[in-house]
């Protein structure tokens, strides 16, 4: 494909004013979304990232077990091919459901570089949230969060991960690598990215993480799997591709939600879906 350099060149400027512009609102709504939930900011620095994020204001160490939001890609692409400047999120879904979260350990994690100030360090680079957003650089980061959050909650914490779109892909990489996964919950949640690359037929992403080989491993942890109804960026056929990949579906579940897309209806029902314990069934003799 050929480009038209000065176009370009002449298009950069407006674009940076308009997303720095946009950026300032999705702050703002995000900031606004945790301060009516009363959840307080946080961060976490490990070797690669800062990962931002909020939490409840009141934590407890009766309870050995810890909710986990991991959000989505954000606003990665301005347009088609074009990387965006910021990919803080527009719509940030995995909070709006940590909101509705009424358990006493909740965390809110977002991606690396979003809701940051470092977009001009060399940790902020574009491909982090593009090519590389599953490189092992970032699950290695996701890795050295959860152990933090362990040291604050005891050795016996017990994690159930929860994950939106992209989101979802980093919980079952951790839970896949991890022994302190009580439970995988995902929503809208590309859980192949192999899979999701291939059905929208888009570019390879050699640099980010393939599904392990281990992946079996999760057919013992209990998962539940929401998929929207009408969402056309993660059909159904991305939740098949994944549970093909187990010996025994046993502790593995799915749900398809009627009024739901990709980022719509969510919150409103989060609750409801929140009683709907995952567990493995029995087996029959």
């Amino acid at each position: 494909m050929k480009f038209n350099f000065l176009t370009l060149f002449l298009c950069v400027p407006l674009l940076s004013c308009s997303q720095n512009n946009s950026l300032d609102k999705r702050i703002n709504n995000i900031n606004s979304i945790a301060q009516k939930a009363e959840l307080i900011p946080f961060n976490i620095q490990t070797q690669k990232f800062k990962i931002n994020g909020f939490r409840k204001q009141t934590l407890t160490s009766q309870q050995n077990t810890v909710q986990i939001y991991i959000e989505g890609d954000g606003y990665a692409y301005s347009r088609k091919g074009v990387r965006s400047l910021d990919p803080t999120p527009f719509s940030p879904i995995a909070l709006s459901l940590a909101k509705k979260d009424d358990n006493a350990n909740v965390y809110y994690l977002m991606r690396p570089c979003q809701r940051s100030t470092a977009l001009k360090d060399s940790e902020c680079l574009s491909k982090y949230w593009t090519t590389h957003r599953f490189n092992d650089d970032v699950i290695s980061n996701y890795q050295e969060v959860l152990n933090r959050i362990k040291i604050t909650h005891g050795v016996d914490t017990k994690f159930n991960l929860i994950g939106f779109s992209g989101g979802a892909y980093i919980a079952v990489l951790l839970a896949a690598d991890r022994d302190d996964i009580k439970t995988l919950r995902t929503v809208s949640g590309n859980l192949n990215n192999d899979i999701f690359i291939r059905h929208h037929k888009l570019d390879a992403m050699p640099a980010s993480a393939k599904m392990p080989t281990n992946i079996d491993k999760l057919s013992t942890t209990p998962q539940y799997h929401f998929i929207g109804e009408d969402d056309e960026i993660i059909p159904i056929d991305i939740y098949r591709g994944y549970a093909n990949l187990f010996s025994s579906q046993a502790c593995l579940h799915s749900k398809t939600v009627k009024n739901t897309d990709h980022t719509t209806g969510w919150s409103n029902i989060w609750q409801d879906l929140l009683t709907i314990l995952p567990k493995c069934n029995k087996k029959t003799p």
